[in-house]
């Protein structure tokens, strides 16, 4: 099942349901939009409902495969698993017989898309990494709200009488503020200039600071710290990655027998374990040129070398220790017998052939 979930094909065809699951949710946002009770949408509803069905069974098919082909540990301890089944449950509880609004439905619908994320492996690199760089900034962020809640305050104390539209109370003036902050040049009640004619210095002040210190100085550091946490993010993740592949490199390199040419030739060829115990007594008399029984480090690797094996195996002293494990299956001279070399090459295609 493992190996099912992993391959290319059952991914991309799952991301191209996921997107098609999007796609479809917009057709019937322009389409239906907020006309539930329209009778002459009806049957366009009614399809949409069944592909939104038929799709929510295909959700649970995939994470149901998932599941069991990465339980326990590995599953639980993955946080895209955890979206996965949040946006299963959200499909299956919009088709259960609970009485959800539509619109309440349709949210649930459209976030399916959030699955893609874990389908690509740069998009969830990019969506982990800005994860990451988001958390170091509430620092700035708390900034932020410190310095236009002081301003808020000063506002109300100083223009709530004149100008009570937008400075009556603290959350009016917090609002009018965080309009400049998202980019509104000037707070509307608040006039530039007085009824002479004069510049409003008072208020001008208090505007043009306020611009200043927040957005020019308080929103670019934010955006600093934020991208500097991002490429650091971004570093240990490619870090991260690249240390796990040395580790399944040197994983998969050490479960690597030698002698895997001539393991993938016994396994092509052996019709069952009598069959495979007499082809490996008659290796071991292949091996043992001199007849004496038994085989020493220097006989076995001369014997596999010269074995009609393709491509040609090349045994090191080191390689017959480790696949003797460490000396024990030998005697005290070191030299192997056919019982100890059966073991040791039925141990060999065990680990082969897993």
């Amino acid at each position: 099942m493992r190996k099912i979930f992993k391959s290319e094909i059952f991914q991309k065809v799952s991301a191209l349901i996921i997107f098609a699951n999007f796609a479809q949710s917009i057709v019937e946002a322009q389409l239906i939009g907020a006309r539930d009770n329209d009778p002459s949408r009806d049957g366009i509803q009614d399809v949409f409902e069944r592909v939104n069905t038929a799709v929510a069974l295909i959700f649970l098919v995939e994470l149901t495969i998932n599941a069991y082909g990465y339980w326990f540990q590995p599953f639980i301890r993955n946080p895209w698993s955890w979206l996965d089944m949040f946006v299963v449950a959200t499909s299956l509880l919009a088709l259960g017989p609970l009485r959800i609004p539509t619109s309440v439905i349709r949210f649930m619908r459209a976030i399916r898309i959030i699955r893609l994320f874990n389908r690509f492996t740069n998009l969830r690199k990019l969506i982990t990494a800005l994860t990451l760089s988001i958390l170091p900034m509430f620092n700035a962020f708390m900034l932020f709200l410190l310095i236009s809640s002081i301003y808020a305050i000063m506002g109300v104390s100083i223009f709530g009488h004149d100008y009570p539209e937008d400075f009556m109370v603290f959350d009016r003036a917090f609002l009018a503020l965080f309009r400049i902050t998202a980019g509104d040049t000037w707070v509307p009640s608040l006039p530039v200039l007085r009824d002479d004619g004069s510049l409003n210095w008072r208020g001008a002040a208090f505007v043009i600071s306020y611009i200043m210190v927040v957005n020019w100085i308080i929103l670019q550091v934010s955006v600093a710290v934020l991208l500097d946490n991002f490429i650091n993010a971004s570093h240990r993740i490619n870090e991260e990655s690249r240390k796990s592949k040395q580790t399944g490199m040197q994983v998969r390199n050490e479960d690597r027998s030698p002698l895997n040419p001539l393991l993938s030739l016994l396994s092509r060829c052996y019709t069952g374990e009598e069959d495979l115990s007499k082809r490996i007594r008659s290796l071991f008399k292949t091996l043992d040129a001199d007849q004496t029984g038994v085989l020493s480090c220097q006989n076995f690797c001369e014997g596999i070398r010269k074995l009609r094996v393709r491509p040609r195996i090349y045994i090191s002293d080191s390689d017959f220790v480790h696949l003797t494990h460490d000396g024990i299956l030998c005697n005290d001279q070191g030299l192997i017998g056919p019982k100890e070399f059966e073991i040791m090459m039925r141990e060999q295609m065990l680990h082969y052939t897993e």
